[in-house]
């Protein structure tokens, strides 16, 4: 895969038992990508809406953990390791928060000019459960045959 790419980050959180309780969000930017030591790594930034300052995002990727690495508006680092219950300080303008993240699930797919993820997992703030969330990490390169701004 070249340096230069598209990310796109979507995800669903379902804060209730029904259909209607549930947020779509997404996130399509460009990136760098690079693979060094076994493990692929996304770079790329984010605006944040009612805020001037960007969050710069890093991704690590590896066959059975993905970390998020936030900087910026926002200051955490997010670990998804199927089976571990993992804690994370989340700094934002509005205050701190503790994140917990129990990963029931991680996929990688790897291709030559792509690379997909999916997590599926439940999210605790604060040491209580606030939802159960699924989220898609589509990464494609620039140059690459059939390149779409949909996953």
């Amino acid at each position: 895969m070249d340096r230069s790419v598209l990310v796109t980050v979507s995800g669903l959180l379902f804060t209730g038992a029904i259909e209607e309780e549930r947020e779509d969000v997404e996130v399509v930017a460009p990136g760098e990508y690079f693979y060094k030591n076994g493990k692929h790594y996304v770079l790329y930034e984010e605006a944040a809406e009612n805020f001037d300052e960007t969050v710069h995002n890093v991704l690590k990727i590896g066959p059975d953990q993905m970390s998020i690495r936030k900087k910026g508006l926002v200051d955490t680092e997010l670990t998804f390791a199927p089976g571990k219950e993992t804690l994370s300080h989340y700094s934002t303008p509005y205050g701190d928060l503790v994140v917990g993240i129990r990963a029931n699930e991680l996929e990688v797919l790897e291709e030559e000019q792509r690379l997909s993820v999916q997590v599926d997992y439940s999210l605790e703030i604060n040491y209580e459960h606030v939802s159960n969330c699924f989220i898609k990490i589509h990464v494609q390169d620039k140059t690459a045959e059939g390149f779409s701004l949909q996953s």
